[in-house]
């Protein structure tokens, strides 16, 4: 099977969204050089970033309209914040966690922290386009909402030798005991954004609302090779704290809402409240939790 990376989402003034790439778009080469050719998103991301000033040049195929084309980008330094959170209601916060980085969850508890001040009675966690990251930032942000848990359970194989082990959360619960949550997911949510929704759902703490999930409950050891190439090996597989695992299944919502196709183009800082049908829809659940 060919490997292609498509764009899931964009950064609101970023020289990629200024030079005309979309959701959806395929990367099919940078600076001539065959999107096979890389490892991973990782090794993607490494040979687009460069100098500031620097250019980069995209090869595109646009799947919308069946057209390829190239599209030459300025490099140029941007700051993208894993977190991003308002006050939605005097009593509904919201926080979008786009990628489980270094340090992601320090920004949560400081944003949960902010809302909880300003009032919030209940939470938003958008993590639409989340495809992942760190599971270790995963379960300190588990750790503030929920507690001593279970959030997950790893079963695998090292060094020729089968193993299981729980992923657990220890920290003192940082929120009021009777708040709650609905979580954003839609296709492009993966992996640790899986873990994180699951764990919550599955100790009744959160609805979630959405499309269905990726389905990517593994994980990979990338061993470097002599020649320069690389192999990706799938070692572990993670169960949810009820047992069930996500791998090629992902998580159904219990409240399913899709975007308009209009609306799925767009980065989610860029919908409009009417756009937004799936924000909506948690903010009515929320509404009717508090009366």
């Amino acid at each position: 099977e060919p490997k292609y990376f498509r764009i899931t989402d964009l950064i609101p003034g970023s020289p990629a969204l200024e030079a005309g790439l979309r959701i959806g778009d395929v990367i099919e080469s940078v600076s001539g050089q065959s999107a096979s050719e890389f490892q991973d998103v990782s090794h993607l991301a490494s040979v687009i970033r460069g100098a500031e000033g620097s250019s980069v040049t995209i090869g595109v195929y646009r799947e919308s309209d069946g057209s390829r084309f190239e599209l030459t980008i300025e490099r140029r330094k941007i700051t993208n914040a894993n977190t991003r959170h308002r006050m939605l209601t005097d009593a509904i916060g919201y926080i979008q966690v786009t990628e489980f980085s270094h340090n992601v969850s320090r920004n949560f508890i400081k944003a949960i922290d902010e809302l909880v001040d300003k009032g919030a009675k209940r939470l938003v966690i958008d993590l639409r386009n989340n495809g992942g990251g760190l599971a270790d930032e995963c379960v300190k942000m588990v750790d503030y909402l929920a507690g001593d848990q279970v959030v997950a359970t790893i079963e695998g194989r090292r060094d020729g030798r089968d193993f299981s082990l729980e992923w657990t959360s220890d920290a003192k619960v940082g929120v009021p005991d009777d708040m709650s949550y609905v979580i954003l997911l839609n296709n492009n949510s993966a992996s640790a954004s899986e873990l994180f929704s699951g764990a919550l759902h599955d100790y009744g703490k959160a609805v979630l609302v959405g499309e269905q999930t990726f389905g990517k409950g593994v994980g990979t050891l990338t061993y470097v090779l002599s020649d320069g190439s690389a192999i990706q090996v799938t070692n572990f597989e993670y169960f949810l704290p009820n047992g069930e695992s996500i791998q090629d299944v992902g998580l159904t919502p219990d409240v399913s809402v899709e975007l308009s196709e209009e609306a799925a183009g767009l980065p989610i800082t860029m919908m409009s409240e009417e756009q937004d049908t799936q924000l909506a829809r948690a903010v009515e659940i929320l509404e009717e939790s508090l009366e």
